[in-house]
């Protein structure tokens, strides 16, 4: 059965340009205020992707931009969307069994011209983390009907020894993996970005977690990088003990980092790190977000970031989904931030006060339309369609007095805009949006439910 997941309205954040200030070159998250985005009463560890042409597929609920492969109480399954933000619950997909941990890549042209458009790598809970096992494939022309294959590895340079006390004795599965078309058809190792295939993946003591690196030249056979972790631990540090899964972003200034952590266990927070190769990577020293933070949906768990990005002028913006819990239900949320691409690779961005508000004000001015002046529109539209044929219930003037705070911001908006404080312009702007997706969901669906009642 297919279910819908929580409603939140017509305002697309994926459309949203938040501007964050980057500290020592690290971008700041705004969290959706509404999260989570997804909570069908058991979801967790999300691979998230996009394809422009909708992977050609169409389902009851429309055509979709976003699939989710996540970890639910019954095994994997699978959901989509139009726009990253509104989830609709699949259901369980077929074919896959004790898998955990799942990542996800798309061809939309097929793996080397076949029929095959989904390649997975997931940790096999059924087997022993200490052995290879514990690491599977799985591919799909359709992403819901799944056939496994088992990995191997080179004798030499194996991904997992089995050796107490090794850094990579065991796996927990895979971080993230890159496929190159053009990639050799052999295993290439005078330079990892030109094999076929490169995985970032989960290496355990039994204890401790870091993160691996490997690369492949048919996705099933592989090497390991180097003889150490390539994403340690930091002693000392928020991420003392555990650094693992997430997901890595080549961009053109670089590698962005965003990694699970902690201290006692994997689940305690989101860090970030940059790399100029994909090798070696600095680290911020702070996490992103954490379960200390005061948000009560993630105060138990808060890990597992899949992240896309996306190139706006000088800003790289990323749309992060990530897991949560609240001791008795675990679902997704969503966060987007944004960071002035660095002039050349390995160049500090230089934040200065001119320089920010210089560059805001193309921001706060495309904010401010896609915010204000299209929810004004949008909201327009619904209460002309509501007037006279709706009671004053509480949450239909719940919704207008969020409209008219949401309208507020918006003067105070161009205000800033107009006096040249364009940081404070912007901020106005994304509130605005926040308060028009509140108040547009409540409209929405209480023109749904007149739709409902009989004549």
């Amino acid at each position: 059965m297919k279910t819908r997941g929580m409603v939140l309205g017509l305002v697309l954040v994926m459309t949203l340009v938040i501007f964050c200030s980057p500290q020592n070159g690290v971008p700041s998250f705004a969290e959706y205020g509404a999260n989570p985005v997804f909570s069908p009463g058991r979801a967790y560890y999300p691979t998230v992707i996009y394809d422009l042409q909708h992977f050609s597929d169409v389902y009851a609920h429309g055509i979709p931009y976003y699939k989710m492969w996540y970890s639910s109480s019954s095994g994997i399954d699978m959901a989509y969307s139009g726009d990253g933000m509104i989830w609709y619950q699949y259901g369980p997909v077929s074919g896959l069994v004790s898998a955990h941990h799942a990542h996800v890549v798309y061809d939309p042209n097929g793996f080397g011209g076949t029929s095959i458009q989904y390649k997975m790598w997931f940790w096999d809970t059924s087997a022993s983390i200490y052995t290879l096992s514990a690491l599977k494939h799985a591919q799909s022309s359709d992403g819901v009907n799944w056939s496994v294959s088992p990995l191997s590895q080179d004798a030499t340079s194996p991904l997992v020894t089995g050796v107490h006390p090794d850094w990579n004795r065991g796996t927990y599965g895979p971080v993230d993996v890159f496929y190159n078309p053009g990639g050799s058809s052999v295993p290439e190792d005078s330079d990892i970005w030109k094999n076929k295939y490169v995985m970032y993946y989960d290496c355990t003591t039994g204890g401790t977690e870091q993160v691996g690196l490997a690369y492949s030249a048919d996705g099933l056979h592989w090497k390991r990088y180097g003889n150490l972790p390539v994403l340690p631990i930091t002693a000392g540090a928020w991420d003392s003990s555990y650094a693992g899964f997430g997901s890595v972003i080549p961009c053109t200034d670089g590698f962005h980092f965003f990694y699970s952590g902690g201290q006692s266990s994997m689940h305690e927070g989101i860090g970030y790190a940059f790399s100029l190769d994909g090798i070696t990577w600095e680290k911020a020293p702070d996490p992103l977000f954490h379960i200390s933070d005061g948000d009560s949906w993630r105060s138990v768990r808060c890990y597992t970031p899949s992240v896309l990005a996306r190139v706006r002028g000088t800003y790289t913006c990323f749309c992060m989904w990530f897991s949560g819990d609240d001791g008795g239900s675990r679902a997704i949320g969503y966060a987007e931030g944004c960071l002035a691409l660095r002039e050349e690779r390995g160049t500090p961005f230089r934040n200065t006060e001119r320089e920010i508000q210089q560059q805001m004000t193309s921001l706060a001015q495309y904010n401010y339309t896609e915010c204000c002046q299209r929810n004004q529109e949008i909201a327009r539209e619904l209460l002309d369609r509501l007037e006279g044929i709706l009671e004053p219930t509480p949450e239909y003037k719940e919704a207008l007095a969020l409209l008219e705070e949401g309208h507020g911001c918006c003067l105070q908006s161009t205000a800033m805009i107009s006096s040249g404080n364009a940081v404070a312009g912007n901020y106005f702007a994304i509130r605005s949006c926040q308060l028009y997706s509140q108040a547009l969901g409540i409209l929405q669906e209480l023109e749904k439910n007149l739709g409902e009642i009989p004549d």
